[in-house]
């Protein structure tokens, strides 16, 4: 097991390549940000083809600092079943979650463009302390 040292607002492996390369910074001033939660039921589509990816690909060309993808092991929705990688008959429903952070408005103006037909179960905003964020040039902001 590594041991950690800090540097500077650092926590970094003592004796490794990858210290040198990759840092677990904090920010001294967090970043208030808006994170997205968008729960789909797993086989949810959008014109034959799966609706998560309909909704990531929207949420990059909105421009949006990124989105993810998350598939449940377990879940149930407003009908009451639980879904479960255990039982094969219901797997293919298990829930899926898309999560974006980026800045309110952004996130707001996303949601306002998808579509009411879209089988979204929930969508939820919630503010959030953004301790790092990676712009796309790779420096953290």
């Amino acid at each position: 097991m590594d041991e950690w040292k800090m540097l500077g607002d650092t926590y970094q492996p003592m004796g490794s390549s990858f210290a040198e390369s990759t840092s677990l910074a904090v920010s001294d001033k967090p970043l208030s940000l808006c994170r997205l939660t968008i729960t789909l039921r797993n086989g949810a589509l959008w014109h034959h083809k799966p609706l998560y990816s309909e909704i990531i690909q929207r949420a990059r060309g909105y421009g949006l600092s990124g989105a993810g993808v998350f598939v449940g092991a377990a879940g149930f929705g407003s009908d009451g079943v639980i879904h479960t990688t255990r039982i094969l008959s219901l797997s293919d429903h298990l829930p899926i979650m898309i999560v974006v952070i980026d800045e309110e408005s952004k996130i707001r103006g996303f949601v306002q463009r998808l579509e009411a037909s879209m089988e979204i179960e929930t969508a939820t905003i919630e503010h959030v302390q953004a301790l790092r964020v990676r712009q796309s040039n790779g420096v953290p902001r």
